[in-house]
């Protein structure tokens, strides 16, 4: 499997210290992101905000980095920063951060499993 399969794997298994090792020296948009994911679930919420950062600027269409940007702020205790990001993200809709918190969870653990969406796929729906 390529190293983006491994990383996805090991996230789903919850294990995100085997995804970095499987991304170390991954620099598709892709990886990025995964990296980003990984970091948050290891709790370095710095390293994670980065990460989302440079995903959001690598991929600045997908609102996977912009939500995980807006969860990383948010767990940070930075919400003034992240409210554009999780309003944007939510598609202007104001909700509670439990609410957020799990729309966020589910939206990454689905795009971990199944990768990004395509435009192709969107025009499928």
């Amino acid at each position: 499997p390529s190293p983006l399969e491994r990383a996805r794997k090991a996230l789903m298994k919850n294990t995100p210290s085997v995804a970095l090792v499987a991304l170390q020296g991954e620099v598709a948009d892709e990886a990025v992101y995964l990296r980003a994911e990984s970091l948050l679930k290891l709790g370095r919420l710095e390293e994670a905000a980065g990460a989302f950062k440079e995903a959001h600027r690598l991929l600045p269409t997908d609102s996977g980095p912009l939500g995980g940007l807006a969860e990383t702020l948010t767990r940070l205790g930075k919400t003034q920063a992240a409210a554009p990001h999780r309003k944007s993200w939510l598609e202007g809709v104001e909700e509670p951060d439990e609410t957020f918190l799990l729309k966020r969870s589910a939206a990454a653990m689905s795009r971990i499993a199944y990768g990004p969406a395509s435009e192709m796929d969107e025009d499928d729906l």
